[in-house]
């Protein structure tokens, strides 16, 4: 008889330092990566339970102590994230002498009944939150904002140069998507 499979859960971890790796261990299973620079990380899928979170701040070993959220109750209607994406930024090249206005887009899917609230962080700036409404069965719904980067007045005509624009979801659960992009100087 073949084994039953349980329901997985996101380990939602936030407010850790800026890009340090993470390692998450329960008694079923480990998990590690590194966390985002605003310090956040999911790891999708992981099994029920308690974990035990190790990490380094300012040169010494740490660990904390987490759940995953408990097995999830009847929530007719209610709406449940499925999965959060950066897609792009654009436009693929830009005059970077001048500020460079850029639009980012992501997708955010999820089902159920209910209001996803999100919001964008670009280099200098977390942008007040919005809300996106998903109505019923299984839907993707795309998200844009556009963007100002400052000038790179250094910057050579030809060249590649990198920014950001990273999607977050705060409610009615916690997930990021980092929104690292590449363009090109005019």
């Amino acid at each position: 008889m073949g084994k039953k499979a349980s329901p997985t859960y996101n380990l939602v971890l936030d407010s850790f330092p800026k890009n340090t790796h993470v390692r998450a261990t329960s008694d079923e299973e480990t998990v590690s990566g590194k966390v985002n620079r605003n310090g956040d990380r999911t790891f999708k899928n992981v099994e029920y339970g308690e974990y035990t979170v190790f990490y380094k701040s300012k040169g010494k070993n740490q660990k904390v102590s987490c759940d995953t959220p408990p097995p999830p109750k009847d929530k007719a209607g209610a709406v449940d994230l499925i999965d959060l994406d950066f897609v792009s930024a654009t436009p693929a090249t830009a005059d970077c002498k001048n500020a460079m206005k850029f639009t980012a887009t992501g997708v955010i899917k999820a089902k159920g009944k209910g209001t996803v609230n999100y919001q964008w962080a670009t280099p200098g700036k977390t942008h007040a939150q919005e809300k996106v409404e998903f109505t019923g069965p299984e839907e993707s719904k795309t998200v844009t904002k556009q963007f100002t980067i400052p000038a790179r007045p250094d910057a050579a005509a030809g060249s590649e140069q990198s920014s950001f624009a990273d999607l977050k979801v705060t409610a009615p659960s916690t997930a990021s998507a980092d929104g690292d992009f590449k363009f090109k100087c005019a």
